[in-house]
Order: C-alpha cells, then structure tokens, then sequence
C-alpha cells in the first residue's frame, strides 16, 4: 500500500489539528492517530480506515463540544439571570426540548438518523455538482476564461477543434480578449539515465501560463518567446513529474532531458497542484513553421482566451461570429461548415454530460430527503397526538398557541443541529469510497474529482438544508399539535381527541407521498444501475475475458513506414512467444483506449461536392490475426493474412454498422473505398465485413469503422492484444519483457488486462448506476419505514375500535384483511401517482445518459411489484398484532 492511500481523510485531520491547537498533545494525537490508521488500512482496507479515523475525530468533536457546550451553558446562565428576557427565554426552551427528547431517545434518534441520511445524501451530490460543475478550475480569475472552439452540426461537443490558421486569424483580429492561446496534446517518452516512462504533456502558445496567471515554483515559465519556430526546446516540468523522476532537485533547471528522443532544456518547474488540462505533466512550446501555420482543414487545437477588462462574454461572443463569418467567405472550402464558438472555460472543458447526470444524482438526493421529511412528518405527528395532554395542560393555564408551536419548532431545531455532523460524515465517508475507485488514468480526465470533500460551502448548504428542513417538517406538526379540543382531551387523559381522524388522515396523505417519490426514484435508479451494469458486462461486440493489452507510441524517430512496420512485427513475435500466449496481434486503438481514431472516406461511385461533404468513420489499423484474437465475428469475406504485403493490393475490412450505412441490402465485399485527404490516396478494396464493436458508451456505440492492415499503413501508435486460456494479469511481466527485448528505449504507455481496461473506462458510468441504485435502496427502506410505522401506529390508536369490533363477532381474518385493505388503498394511489413520476424520471435518466438507457415497460412493472410487495411485508406485521388484540382488555382500558 502506497504512502498516499494510506494517508487519513485530510479534513479529518485538519478537523483533529484545529481543536488540538494550543493543546501540547497535539503532535502526539495527530501523530498516533495516523498511526493507527495506517495499522487498519493495511489490515482492512482504505474505507474502512477512513470510517475509522471519522469515529475517532467524531468522538473528539462530540468531546470537546461538549466541554464548550457546558462551560458556555456555565457562563449562559450566568449572565442571563441579569440578561434580556427573549434570551432567557429561548434558553429555557432550548433546555426543555433537550430534557424532552432526551426523555424520548428511540424517537430522537430515529429522526436524527432520518435527517442525517437525506443531507448527508444532499451533501455529497451538492459536493460532487459543485467541483465538477461550478468550480472545477481553482485558477484565479477563472470567471474570465472562456474556451474556443469551431462548432459544427458534425460536433457537436467540439473541444481539440480549432485550425491553426484560424486560430492565429482570431488572435490576430480580436480585441475583445486580453490574451488567446491555444494547446494541443503532446504525450512523449521520457528517458534518461532511469527507466524510460511515457509522460502526459501539451504543446502550448508561449502566453500559456500568463493567460492562467500561474507563478513557477522554480525557474520560469513559458513565454511569448518561446514559441518561435526554430528558436530551441524547452520543457517546464511539473510538480509531480519533477518529485517522481528527478527526486525533487533544485539543479535540475538549465539540465537537459530527453522526449522522444530529442533533447529539451528544463526551465523550469509549475506550481504545485498546477495539472491543467488534463492531468498535464509537462509543458512544451507551441511552435509552427509555416506548413502548420497555414492548415485549416485539420482541427486538432483547443483555444482559451482571457476576457479584457470591461468586455463581456456576449461582446467576446458577437465579435468571435464576425471574425467566423469573415473567415467562411475568405476561405470558403475549409471554413463553410464551421463557426466559432464562445463559452466560458469551465462549460467548455467539462464533460458535455456531467451536469445533467450531477443534476440527476441532486434530484435523487433531494428526493431521499423529501421521503425521509415525510417520515419525520409522520414520527412528529404522532409525537403530537401523544402529548396532546401535556399540551393541553399548558394552553389551559394560560399558554399561548405561539409559546407552544415556538418550543415545539426548537425542539426539530435542536433535532438538525445534532444530524448536521452526522450528515456531514456520512457524506464525507461516502465521497471518499467515491474517491478511492477512480483509476488515476481518468482522475485526470475529470477536473475537480481531487477537490471533492466537505469544505465551507457544503457544510454550509448541509447548515441550510437542517434549518429549513426543521422548520418545514416541524411546522405543520407543531400546528396541528397545538390545536387540541382542552375539554376532550382533559376528559379523556389524552387518549381521543378531536383532531385525531384529521392528524390521521393527513398522516395517510404523507404515505400516499412517500410512495409516489420513491417509486419514480426507483425507476430512475435501476434504469441507471442496469444501464452500468450492461456497460461493463453487457456485450461489446468483442471478448474481453483472458486478453491482455500493451499499448505504446513510438516517437517522432520512427518517421519511415517500414520501420513502424518491423518494430510491429518483432513485438507481436516476442508476445507470441510468452509463455501462456495462444495468440497475439495489434491495433492502433483498442475498443477501451481512451482517444479514438477517425478518417474522411471517400465511396467509390459516389462523387462528393468537397472534401468536407465526406463523411467521418472510425480508422483502424489491425495486424493478422487480431479479430481472432478478440473473438471478433468475420461475418462475410475474409480477414487480413499474410497475402495482404506491404507492396500488396490495397484492401480493408468494414464493420457491418459501416455496411449497412454505405451499401444498404448489398454485400460489401468486392466494393473500394478511399480513406484520407490525399486525392492520390489509393482506393481500398473490401474483403471482409466484420461484427460492430462499442469502442464508446457514449458516442462510439456500433460505429461505422473501417479496418486496414498494419504492413499496408504501419501506425505510430500501437496496441498489442493477447490471449490466453489462463489468467490474462498472468501475462503482464512477460508482455513488459517482450517490450525490454523489442526495444528498451520504448515504454508501454498502458499494460493491463482488456478485462480492466473495460471497466475503468466505464467506471464512470456504472459510479453513476451505484450512487442511484444506493439513492433507491435509501428511498425503499425509508417508504418501507413509513408505511410500516404508520400500520403499527394506526393499529395502536385503534385498539379500542378493534376490541369493540372482535367482541361484536369480527374474526381475526378480517381485522388482518381491513388493515392490509387501508394499507392497500394507501399503497395503491400512491403507485398511481407515482407511476406518472416514474416515466417522467425515466425519460429524464434516458436523456441524461445520452440514450445508453431506454425505459421499458418490464422494468417499470419489475420495480412497482418490488415496491407493492415491500408495502405488503411492511403492513403484515401491523395486521397481525391488531388480530392479537384482547377485546376485554381493550374495552377495559377505555
């Protein structure tokens, strides 16, 4: 276990170091408690040390408040013998309503356990929507960034999407920006007198870290000079990088080192916790010679500019669409389809779902804590009717309606205050289980994920949350509670009342509610949960089970095809020959890498009015063998062999979703097609129609692809695949020494099992079907909760009735039936109301997860039978203790 994994939850410490200040123990503290959690965690794991740590760091807050709490009690009371009346009454109350729950200890902690569910819920999702959505980017100034991009009906999400030549038109011609600079991604070897790595880095415009406003934490930064074609490289490390490879040296500013090959001065090393975009872990100039100046038909850049002072995002956004316009009738061909686009840096750079699915995990959290208010309704209601005496009393002596309902209300005050910093660790525990399942290799995809806690903000909507809760749950018990007919309830002891049947029936509308909100939130969840269950283990057109993958990039070195090719074909023979391997071939990109490969085709036959009129499939390069290897079905024709030589006829392989699409009710086999921008590109003969692979969830789903054979078009990047009829992990080393043997210069960028790869690159997607599966099954407890409380309750208020009734001849069985019949009545509307949410939910869910989903009749009839089935058990209990009901005691006790 690494030294980071085993560190405690950093606000549990800096909890534990704030009330520790001052104290000479506090080194001491600090020291065996991380101690001791390192102990647990190498025992037992990261959560359950981080649960761990939280019990102690609760036990010492609930320790010292407490010490406050009664030195401030001391002092209170002290100064309120001689102090303002309001005060000491509100102290006396507060006093009161903790001397009443504490005499009610079941019911106390049955709504603080309530409470702190649905905030520790809101909590979480409020952390993770403001992180990730609000404030992903902690660079100063942030609200003044904006992200560029060329929009176009074929993207519609674009992010790497701006020419060069636009790009230094729009820097040239707009003024509504302070500084505009443009990066695009840069992943190089790193090498040197250690291991050689494959590092994470971008090219950027020399304004790069000016536009950011970021300060080097040694050396210098990028500057406008820097990226002068031809003018030196240089390299800026970042913090990470520097402590990790180069131990953290001073002297490593002004030393060379080696990226793909080629040497680069270090001047200077970013900011800690600076890794922007994407987890960057190196920075390199931007600079183009005149070719790359000039290209406007390839969008690779990202851009972002920093507004001017005084001008606006609409001023950015009307001028940018001049500019647009301008360029689309000076450059009619490249631009015609393209415009620019102006949007702010964090809603350009955050995944195109991400608040839709947040705003859905809020929605459900919301809803938790909408069911548990209802139960707290419920549990208060009944509380009221059970001091309707004690109240009564109070009114008959002279208190007024207000004192009641005031002290009432103190007491649900007093009951959020104590959930808050339970809710606050339930949510904190949660986010750090959320935390310690993303693989690091899409951490850096997600800007924010690092940042998501319990800080100000959330604790401050979870303040928020309790005190609005407890004055909306508590005000209309407190109403009703302090409305009693004195002469019943004085004549009776308390036991009849009045008001009861209208308590009773309001308690009955705040079921029929409960059920109506959980059955659209279990919809919601299990279309959610089956929808990440199926991305992970669902079908993909391939077989992931006993294949391992290696992927790597060779450097700029390697410029000649037939190098490419031999370097190619060593490495699937040194793989061959692993022990366990019974196959071994290569792909560009595998189904799970995390980038994609795309071309313009050209059909032959079908002639195209420009270049940008083509359309855009996706473009594999596969060696012999490989859809073998990954049990890809070849449904017609032939795959790649070993007649398809590099000075051989031209020929590919189309998927059958490529088939369909360009030659619909034809056999594909025999047709030619041209893949490129080169006109004198060769035509592609097809032998072969392979079954459709989901290399995305998302947008790749069955995507028309295109397959041609690596002697033909060797690829820079290459992805080894091997299978085994063993443990696919087992293959790792001898797949690493394959590499060492091939050429040690080179190092594997990924190496795992496919099986892995799949998972982690859909972890996103079933995280999102685990935090709504565990929103659901928090609803169905809580509904089942409330519906079985309000059955024993009824039943208890009734006894009476029932022993009048079993002495006039009712049998048990029906006593059992007309409690079940109530229970059912309420269950049904209920479900009724709640079917017309569920829909709604389930449409919501599917336009959230951009399709993956579809809501289906089964599935709404499965999760209703789940939820008529549960109010069922929850009701048999209740019916059969009203069967059990003594008619001579029951009438005695009247």
């Amino acid at each position: 276990m690494s030294a980071r994994s085993s560190r405690p939850p950093a606000v549990a410490e800096r909890i534990v170091a704030a009330l520790s200040h001052g104290s000479p123990w506090k080194e001491t503290t600090l020291g065996d408690l991380s101690e001791e959690h390192a102990g647990v965690a190498a025992r037992r794991g990261r959560v359950i040390a981080a649960v761990w740590y939280w019990g102690q760091t609760i036990a010492i807050v609930v320790s010292t408040v407490a010490g406050v709490a009664a030195d401030a009690w001391r002092a209170g009371i002290k100064t309120l013998r001689t102090g303002d009346s309001p005060m000491r009454v509100l102290l006396t109350e507060f006093r009161f309503a903790v001397r009443t729950l504490v005499r009610q200890p079941l019911m106390a902690l049955a709504v603080i356990a309530t409470m702190a569910l649905g905030l520790g819920a809101n909590a979480a999702a409020f952390s993770m929507l403001n992180e990730l959505v609000f404030r992903p980017f902690p660079f100063p100034g942030v609200d003044r960034l904006t992200m560029l991009s060329e929009h176009s009906a074929r993207d519609p999400f674009p992010r790497e999407s701006v020419a060069p030549a636009n790009f230094l038109d729009w820097r040239r011609q707009a003024d509504r920006f302070d500084r505009m600079v443009a990066y695009g991604f840069s992943d190089m070897n790193l090498s040197g007198p250690f291991e050689a790595t494959r590092v994470h880095g971008f090219q950027v415009s020399g304004e790069f870290f000016d536009t950011m406003q970021v300060q080097p934490a040694s050396g210098r930064l990028l500057d406008a000079g820097d990226d002068v074609d031809g003018k030196g490289r240089v390299v800026v490390l970042g913090d990470a990088l520097w402590k990790r490879t180069f131990g953290g040296r001073s002297d490593v500013i002004g030393q060379a080192v080696r990226l793909d090959d080629a040497p680069y001065t270090v001047v200077g090393i970013a900011p800690s916790g600076f890794e922007f975009p994407q987890g960057a872990e190196f920075w390199v100039p931007l600079a183009m010679d005149a070719p790359t100046a000039a290209v406007r038909n390839e969008r690779y850049l990202t851009v972002i500019a920093r507004l001017r002072p005084g001008a606006s995002l609409d001023d950015a956004t009307a001028q940018m669409g001049v500019i647009g316009a301008r360029l689309r009738q000076q450059y009619p061909v490249d631009n015609r389809d393209h415009l620019p686009r102006v949007q702010t840096l964090t809603l350009g750079m955050i995944d195109p779902g991400m608040p839709q699915i947040l705003a859905m995990i809020q929605v459900g959290a919301v809803v938790v804590l909408l069911i548990g208010g209802a139960n707290i309704v419920n549990l208060l209601l009944a509380r009221g009717c059970d001091r309707q005496r004690e109240i009564a009393v109070r009114l008959a002596i002279g208190g007024s309606r207000w004192q009641v309902i005031r002290q009432l209300l103190v007491e649900s005050l007093v009951l959020a205050a104590v959930a808050v910093p339970v809710a606050l660790v339930l949510a904190q525990v949660g986010l750090d289980a959320l935390k310690g399942t993303m693989p690091p290799q899409i951490v850096r995809f997600v800007p924010g994920w690092e940042n998501l806690g319990i800080n100000l903000a959330v604790t401050g909507i979870a303040l928020t949350g309790a005190v609005v809760a407890a004055v909306m749950l508590g005000l209309f018990p407190a109403l009703q509670a302090s409305r009693p007919d004195l002469t019943s309830v004085l004549r009776d002891g308390g036991r009849t009342s009045t008001t009861g049947a209208s308590r009773q029936r309001m308690r009955r509308l705040v079921v029929v509610a409960e059920l109506a909100l959980a059955l659209p939130l279990l919809v919601a969840a299990a279309l959610a949960a089956s929808g990440g269950y199926k991305f992970a283990s669902g079908p993909q057109g391939y077989d992931p089970a006993g294949v391992t993958m290696m992927q790597l990039t060779l450097p700029g070195t390697f410029d000649v095809p037939e190098r490419r090719r031999l370097f190619a074909e060593r490495l699937i023979e040194e793989s061959a020959r692993v022990p366990g391997v019974t196959a071994a071939a290569m792909i560009n990109m595998a189904p799970t890498s995390q980038a994609s490969a795309s071309r313009a085709v050209e059909i032959d036959g079908r002639p195209v009015a420009t270049p940008n009129d083509r359309p855009v499939i996706n473009y594999r390069i596969v060696s012999a063998r490989y859809f073998d290897v990954m049990s890809i079905p070849v449904l017609r024709g032939r795959e790649f062999g070993s007649q398809d030589r590099a000075d051989g006829d031209p020929v590919a392989v189309v998927s059958q979703a490529m088939a369909d699409r360009f030659w619909p009710n034809q056999d594909a086999v025999g047709k030619r097609i041209r893949v490129g921008d080169e006109r004198d590109a060769p035509w592609l003969t097809i032998v072969g129609v392979t079954g459709n692979v989901i290399d995305d969830w998302f947008i790749r789903r069955n995507a028309p692809t295109i397959y041609v054979p690596m002697t033909q078009r060797p690829s820079y990047t290459i992805t080894v695949v091997a299978r085994t009829d063993g443990d696919a992990a087992a293959l790792v080393p001898g797949l690493r020494a394959a590499l060492q043997t091939t050429d040690p210069k080179q190092p594997p960028t990924v190496l795992t099992t496919l099986s892995k790869s799949l998972h982690d690159r859909t972890i996103g997607l079933q995280m999102i079907g685990t935090t709504m599966g565990i929103l659901g099954a928090i609803a169905l407890v809580l509904a089942t909760i409330g519906i079985y409380s309000l059955m024993a309750y009824d039943v208890s208020r009734r006894r009476q009735e029932i022993g009048v009734r079993m002495a006039l001849g009712a049998t048990r069985g029906e006593i059992v039936r007309n409690t079940i019949g109530q229970a059912g009545r309420l269950t049904g509307v209920g479900i009724v109301i709640g079917l017309v949410l569920a829909v709604a939910a389930g449409r919501g869910v599917e336009s959230a997860l951009f399709g993956t989903v579809a809501l289906g009749v089964p599935l709404v009839a499965g999760i209703t039978a789940v939820l008529v089935l549960t109010a069922l058990v929850a009701t048999i209990v209740p019916a059969r203790l009203a069967s059990k009901v003594d008619p001579a005691t029951a009438l005695q006790a009247r």
